[in-house]
């Protein structure tokens, strides 16, 4: 069974990817990903920007990003 982690990159993935959105995994997962063992349960993610619509996409997918202050400075 995979992880909570594991299968909210899944889930993330087909969103973007959907989306022809390019985007990559990195942090912890990412290490995880390439053998280094890390204790977190966070997906971090760079994704190219398309904000307006991304935030709406997720959130149907039920996925809910944690935006900073400067991301969300650029959505509005």
């Amino acid at each position: 069974m995979p992880s909570a982690a594991a299968s909210t990159l899944a889930d993330l993935a087909s969103v973007l990817e959907d989306l022809g959105l390019r985007w990559y995994l990195f942090g912890a997962q990412a290490a995880i990903h390439y053998g280094n063992p890390r204790a977190t349960a966070d997906v971090d993610v760079t994704v190219e920007p398309m904000l307006a619509k991304l935030g709406e996409l997720l959130a149907d997918a039920e996925l809910v990003p944690a935006l900073d202050a400067a991301v969300a400075r650029a959505r509005s």
